[in-house]
């Protein structure tokens, strides 16, 4: 199970490159941190857990096998 405190600092990075985007490299910035922070949570798309973001604007790290987000 991925411990919420390990990943705080990647999410909240994600959220200001997220707010961020006013360029075209602004969104691939962004574009490229989403799916690297995609690739680390689910170990290489080996398992059901997933980063989404909500309509705020805050990302948050979701177990497709566990009851809530993470």
């Amino acid at each position: 199970m991925i411990d919420e405190k390990r990943f705080n600092c990647a999410l909240d990075a994600l959220d200001k490159a997220g707010q961020r985007q006013k360029t075209a490299k602004d969104k691939a910035y962004y574009c490229g941190m989403l799916t690297m922070l995609r690739i680390i949570v689910s170990d290489g798309w080996q398992n059901d857990i997933f980063v989404r973001r909500s309509d705020s604007g805050s990302h948050y790290i979701f177990d497709k096998t566990a009851k809530d987000r993470i």
